[in-house]
Protein backbone atom coordinates (compact mmCIF):
# COMPACT_ATOMS: atom_id res chain seq x y z
CA UNK A 1 0.00 0.00 0.00
CA UNK A 2 1.69 3.47 -1.26
CA UNK A 3 2.33 5.94 1.72
CA UNK A 4 -0.28 7.94 -0.37
CA UNK A 5 -2.99 5.78 0.42
CA UNK A 6 -1.92 5.64 3.85
CA UNK A 7 -2.78 9.54 4.29
CA UNK A 8 -6.66 9.32 3.51
CA UNK A 9 -8.03 7.52 6.43
CA UNK A 10 -11.16 7.98 8.59
CA UNK A 11 -10.50 7.67 12.09
CA UNK A 12 -12.77 4.77 14.67
CA UNK A 13 -10.27 4.40 17.61
CA UNK A 14 -7.51 5.66 19.08
CA UNK A 15 -5.00 4.38 22.17
CA UNK A 16 -2.13 6.24 23.88
CA UNK A 17 0.36 4.15 25.24
CA UNK A 18 3.47 6.00 27.19
CA UNK A 19 6.15 3.89 29.23
CA UNK A 20 3.59 4.57 32.46
CA UNK A 21 0.26 3.35 31.20
CA UNK A 22 -1.05 0.82 33.61
CA UNK A 23 -1.12 -2.85 32.27
CA UNK A 24 0.98 -1.90 29.40
CA UNK A 25 3.90 -3.53 28.14
CA UNK A 26 5.71 -0.90 26.68
CA UNK A 27 8.54 -2.67 25.12
CA UNK A 28 6.07 -4.99 23.35
CA UNK A 29 4.03 -2.45 22.35
CA UNK A 30 7.25 -0.71 20.65
CA UNK A 31 8.52 -3.98 19.39
CA UNK A 32 5.34 -4.68 18.19
CA UNK A 33 4.71 -1.46 16.34
CA UNK A 34 8.39 -0.74 14.24
CA UNK A 35 8.67 1.75 16.88
CA UNK A 36 12.03 2.93 19.14
CA UNK A 37 10.71 3.81 23.08
CA UNK A 38 10.47 6.77 23.67
CA UNK A 39 10.25 8.92 27.09
CA UNK A 40 6.89 10.44 25.99
CA UNK A 41 5.86 7.43 24.25
CA UNK A 42 3.10 7.21 20.84
CA UNK A 43 -0.17 8.31 20.23
CA UNK A 44 -2.23 5.80 17.78
CA UNK A 45 -5.01 6.82 15.54
CA UNK A 46 -6.63 3.46 13.90
CA UNK A 47 -8.48 4.03 10.97
CA UNK A 48 -10.13 2.95 7.74
CA UNK A 49 -8.09 4.09 4.73
CA UNK A 50 -9.98 4.98 1.60
CA UNK A 51 -10.47 1.46 0.13
CA UNK A 52 -11.72 0.20 3.20
CA UNK A 53 -8.59 -1.32 4.91
CA UNK A 54 -7.61 -0.63 7.67
CA UNK A 55 -4.75 1.54 8.41
CA UNK A 56 -2.96 3.25 11.47
CA UNK A 57 -1.27 6.40 12.26
CA UNK A 58 1.16 7.50 14.63
CA UNK A 59 2.45 10.20 17.08
CA UNK A 60 5.13 10.76 18.69
CA UNK A 61 3.30 13.95 19.88
CA UNK A 62 1.19 12.36 22.65
CA UNK A 63 0.05 16.13 24.29
CA UNK A 64 -0.79 16.69 21.11
CA UNK A 65 -3.22 13.81 20.88
CA UNK A 66 -4.80 13.80 24.21
CA UNK A 67 -5.13 17.81 24.05
CA UNK A 68 -7.36 16.89 20.70
CA UNK A 69 -8.97 14.41 22.97
CA UNK A 70 -9.63 16.01 26.16
CA UNK A 71 -10.72 19.63 23.94
CA UNK A 72 -13.39 17.45 21.87
CA UNK A 73 -14.53 14.86 24.18
CA UNK A 74 -15.63 11.80 23.48
CA UNK A 75 -16.27 12.10 20.02
CA UNK A 76 -13.34 14.01 19.56
CA UNK A 77 -12.35 11.75 16.15
CA UNK A 78 -15.64 11.70 14.24
CA UNK A 79 -15.02 14.10 11.61
CA UNK A 80 -11.28 14.18 12.69
CA UNK A 81 -8.68 14.85 9.69
CA UNK A 82 -5.41 13.89 10.86
CA UNK A 83 -2.64 16.41 10.00
CA UNK A 84 0.15 14.39 7.85
CA UNK A 85 3.10 16.61 10.08
CA UNK A 86 1.72 15.63 13.55
CA UNK A 87 1.04 11.88 12.64
CA UNK A 88 4.09 11.39 9.67
CA UNK A 89 4.43 7.38 10.69
CA UNK A 90 2.18 5.25 8.51
CA UNK A 91 0.92 1.31 9.16
CA UNK A 92 -1.19 -1.14 7.37
CA UNK A 93 -3.63 -2.80 10.34
CA UNK A 94 -4.14 -2.04 13.33
CA UNK A 95 -2.44 -3.62 16.64
CA UNK A 96 -4.54 -6.55 17.27
CA UNK A 97 -4.06 -7.30 13.22
CA UNK A 98 -0.06 -7.07 13.85
CA UNK A 99 0.71 -9.57 16.82
CA UNK A 100 -0.43 -13.61 15.77
CA UNK A 101 -2.94 -15.19 18.17
CA UNK A 102 -4.34 -11.79 18.84
CA UNK A 103 -8.16 -11.25 17.60
CA UNK A 104 -8.30 -9.12 14.53
CA UNK A 105 -11.48 -7.45 15.56
CA UNK A 106 -11.68 -3.91 17.75
CA UNK A 107 -14.55 -4.14 20.24
CA UNK A 108 -16.44 -0.95 21.27
CA UNK A 109 -15.08 -0.61 24.81
CA UNK A 110 -12.32 -3.35 24.72
CA UNK A 111 -9.62 -3.15 26.22
CA UNK A 112 -6.70 -3.53 23.82
CA UNK A 113 -3.53 -5.92 23.96
CA UNK A 114 -1.57 -3.53 25.59
CA UNK A 115 -3.67 -2.55 28.08
CA UNK A 116 -5.22 1.00 26.94
CA UNK A 117 -8.14 1.82 25.80
CA UNK A 118 -9.52 4.48 23.26
CA UNK A 119 -12.65 5.44 21.64
CA UNK A 120 -14.25 3.07 18.88
CA UNK A 121 -16.95 4.12 16.56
Amino acid sequence: MGNEELKVTTPVDYVIVTPATPGADYQQVCTVAGLYPTENGWGFVHGVDSQGQRVTRVTDDVPYLQAVIDAIGSDALEGLEIPAEKFPLCRAGWPDDWVEGISPFHRSGAVSWFGSTGRTG
